[in-house]
């Protein structure tokens, strides 16, 4: 089964450029950093993290959400600056997803082995929001260059609509830095305020 992973996922969603990323040599997490990390799928719909930026984007999940699990360091992010991270660096361990758009961590009920060949495959869009990323982008959306994403220009959970003209490219740090400050904030709202939930399914 290790030997197949991310077979069906690199056909789904081809690298952008000429970098490769070799299905043999991913066994867990880590690896997948190490093996294919900056490497960019699906026209931008999906990359890997580097170590050094995972290290980055590690130390914004602790502040944004301190109750969730510590160790949790990403392995990849969507369009939408989602971060996914497993709850350990194994093969059989779940993950989590970090959404900065609704302040929410979600997780995702399929081993990592299984994670990009099926959900990102057979469930793009609830996973990777990919139908909702072809509409941005026939609107005239820019693809999501090196370390950027297509941030909410006012979350959901502060009340912004989840529509195209809601979003603009952005530096996914400074997208991040300033997103996990208003998530911090937004834990512990003042009575009566509203605050949008989305469930993964």
């Amino acid at each position: 089964m290790l030997g197949g992973m991310l077979e069906r996922f690199l056909q789904a969603y081809p690298p952008v450029g000429d970098g490769s990323l070799s299905p043999e040599s991913v066994r867990t997490p880590e690896s997948l950093r190490l093996a294919g990390g900056g490497l960019s799928f699906g026209g931008g719909l999906y990359r890997l993290h580097t170590d050094a930026s995972a290290n980055a984007m590690q130390e914004h999940l602790r502040f944004a959400f301190p109750e969730a699990p510590s160790h949790a360091k990403p392995y990849g992010y969507d369009w939408l600056g989602r971060q996914f991270c497993p709850i350990a660096d194994d093969a059989s361990a779940t993950s989590l997803m970090f959404e900065p758009g609704t302040g929410e961590v979600l997780e995702i009920p399929v081993p990592f082995a299984d994670i990009h060949d099926q959900e990102f495959v057979e469930y793009g869009d609830a996973a990777l929001a990919s139908d909702f990323f072809a509409t941005y982008l026939a609107t005239g959306g820019m693809r999501p260059g090196t370390a950027e994403c297509v941030g909410y220009v006012t979350p959901l959970f502060l009340g912004g609509a989840d529509v195209v003209g809601n979003l603009e490219p952005t530096d996914i740090d400074v997208y991040w830095q300033l997103t996990s400050q208003l998530i911090r904030q937004a834990s512990r709202p003042p009575e009566g305020t509203r605050v949008a939930r989305v469930e993964y399914e």
